[in-house]
């Protein structure tokens, strides 16, 4: 009933599973020592249990008595087990968990004429001299699990022997209070943060230790206060983290496979340039030709310090690619760096190019130049009326303000008006008298 593998202390190492008809089961340990859990992940997930024989032994083997648990075992019914009952645990240890069932456990209702001779229900006498003596080779010569009997048409059949054949569920178990979170970023830069799972709490002074693929610790260091932990490899790529603190034990394998799935986040970013970043940005989207471009660029070189007065190189081309201007500086306000241009009036229109080039790196913006006016003012115009009438004087304010923040200010403004004559209740005289309710709207336009 569980995904996981790490089994916090607070469960007392209990494991839940459900069973249907089975009056016992069979549960088997194995021990993956703590010195080899290592060389078990390198062709291993924590949850996998593949070459298990070179890495790990059988530890303890008990019966489980699930008909004397006053349960209907006919019907589907969750049971635990304790581990700390079975085993000690020895710390940073990783244990499997293995549940077998047999004939005799069977409580299935089998028809008198499908019903197979039951073997005898074997006591339990766990010899550990003799059980490791079957794991002192690469291969196990003397416990066969192949039944002499077995009839492939029936291994879906209950009542037959061949149905118990290799029957067993199994989960890995690692007794550990540790949360580990390990981010890795594209020039193996490492990112580490440890918490403990039961409060949350961030534990500053965990050791972790990060090994390559042949098991060489490659790097040592511990958490601050926050429980974080910056490490910076830059010419190595680990394989392995293992985590300890106060006697508990955490791993993470590192390979780009097992990296948790990000495809539903936007998490594309943009990848460092000779561990450089740049942003280039205007006062506006849009220029006319003729107009003053006031570009800024802005450096990052936390990574990649470069020296005071390094050169600033500027390019600027027309949608054909002709350079129409170059411009070098070597002095920025904190890496802050402005550069005045401008078009001129008979300019081709289309997508221009800046293209600035430091320390290795380039960074390109697309400028916009077209011959249609932008919008550049944001208007506004109110009355105090609803409705302006004649006869009544009405006073209204304008105020304008440039998109980009900056107040607007001597600038012409042009107002048309739109009036319109009402005439209402407007009777007249024919054949038959009709009055008119409705308003005659009868357009005229002013200009101030």
């Amino acid at each position: 009933m569980r995904n996981g593998t790490i089994l916090p202390s607070s469960q007392n190492l209990k494991i839940n599973f459900k069973a249907v008809n089975l009056k016992a089961v069979d549960v088997w340990v194995y021990k993956v020592y703590t010195n080899n859990v290592l060389q078990y992940l390198q062709s291993n997930n924590l949850s996998n249990k593949g070459n298990l024989r070179n890495v790990g032994r059988p530890v303890a083997r008990d019966v489980i008595d699930l008909a004397g648990s006053g349960k209907d075992v006919t019907k589907w019914n969750v049971f635990s087990i304790d581990l700390s009952k079975i085993i000690a645990p020895d710390p940073g240890a990783l244990y499997r968990v293995e549940f077998k069932y047999k004939k005799a456990y069977s409580a299935y209702n089998c028809d008198d004429s499908t019903l197979e001779e039951t073997e005898d229900e074997e006591e339990i006498d766990f010899d550990v001299s003799f059980e490791s003596s079957n794991w002192d080779s690469y291969q196990n010569y003397y416990y066969d699990d192949y039944y002499y009997d077995y009839d492939w048409s029936e291994r879906d059949n209950p009542c037959s022997n061949s149905f118990y054949r290799n029957k067993s569920v199994s989960t890995n178990v690692l007794a550990s209070d540790l949360g580990i979170t390990v981010k890795r970023g594209e020039n193996n830069t490492y990112l580490v943060a440890i918490n403990n799972i039961l409060t949350t709490k961030p534990l500053g002074g965990a050791r972790v230790e990060l090994f390559n693929f042949q098991q060489q610790e490659i790097y040592e260091g511990r958490t601050n206060a926050q429980g974080l932990l910056h490490i910076d490899l830059r010419d190595e790529k680990a394989f392995f983290a293992q985590v300890s603190y106060n006697n508990q034990f955490g791993y993470v394998r590192l390979d780009d496979g097992n990296a948790l799935p990000v495809s539903k986040f936007d998490t594309a970013g943009k990848n460092l340039s000779n561990g450089l970043k740049g942003y280039i940005y205007g006062e506006r989207g849009v220029w006319r030709p003729g107009d003053h471009i006031y570009l800024t660029f802005v450096l990052n070189d936390d990574d990649n310090k470069l020296p005071n007065g390094h050169p600033i190189k500027l390019e600027l081309r027309n949608p054909n690619g002709k350079i129409t201007h170059r411009e070098v500086l070597k002095n920025g306000l904190n890496n802050f760096y402005q550069f005045d241009l401008k078009t001129d009036d008979e300019a081709p229109t289309g997508n221009w190019n800046a293209r600035i080039e430091v320390g290795g790196s380039t960074f390109n913006k697309t400028l916009k130049i077209e011959t249609i006016k932008p919008n550049r003012l944001k208007v506004k115009l109110d009355f105090e009326d609803e409705i302006l009438k004649s006869g009544k004087a009405s006073t209204g304010t304008l105020e304008t303000m440039w998109l980009h923040g900056a107040t607007a200010k001597g600038l012409k403004a042009d107002i048309t008006a739109k009036l319109y004559l009402l005439l209402q209740n407007l009777k007249i005289i024919t054949a038959t008298s009709l009055t008119i309710r409705h308003a005659i709207m009868i357009p005229k336009k002013l200009k101030y």
